[in-house]
């Protein structure tokens, strides 16, 4: 019987003669490096289209959502733009006009004033210039003016007060964002 001898992989590099590795694992190494490479660069491909996916579903969802919750608001906008805006800009003529007057008072103003107003306004108006602390000031009816303005006439100013073009814009500017569609750019 022959004794079988045993040989022992050597870990000391200074000893071992082959410390190189052998062409078929580079080439092996090569290979399974390149394929993982590969590998890596398709899932990151991947990643990246389902990144962008996920950023357009959530701006599709905002957008849906936004159109969702406007069109829910769209009756809340619609009594607005149709009862509160009209009423309140009529309500808001006289007390300006008489802001205006007590302004003028207060500077001790003694030119007349002259305010033409709708033929509906001039009883309201009355009563407050005689409050004026003598200033002249007389108030005329004019039927060409409507409910939401007043022309003022003095020594120093004239003046059209229009709560018109206020209330114009203020509905134009609910509309716009109750119905997207309708929206327009003031900038370009």
């Amino acid at each position: 019987m022959k004794a079988a001898t045993l040989t022992f992989e050597c870990f000391d590099l200074d000893v071992c003669e082959d410390a190189a590795p052998s062409p078929d694992f580079v080439a092996g190494h090569a290979a399974g490096l390149a394929e993982a490479r590969a590998a890596a660069a398709a899932q990151q491909d991947l990643l990246q289209g389902s990144a962008v996916q996920a950023i357009s579903d959530m701006a599709f969802g905002y957008a849906e959502a936004r159109q969702h919750l406007l069109a829910g608001l769209r009756p809340l906008f619609a009594a607005v733009i149709e009862r509160l805006v009209p009423e309140s800009a009529a309500a808001a003529l006289v007390p300006q006009v008489v802001e205006m007057l007590m302004r003028e008072a207060e500077s001790g103003s003694r030119g007349a004033i002259e305010i033409a107003v709708c033929p509906g306004h001039v009883a309201a108006l009355d009563a407050v210039a005689q409050d004026c602390g003598g200033m002249p000031v007389r108030i005329v009816a004019d039927p060409d003016l409507g409910p939401l303005a007043a022309r003022w006439q003095s020594p120093d100013a004239a003046m059209l007060i229009d709560l018109e073009a206020v209330q114009a814009a203020i509905t134009s500017a609910l509309a716009a964002v109750a119905d997207p569609e309708k929206r327009t750019v003031s900038h370009g």
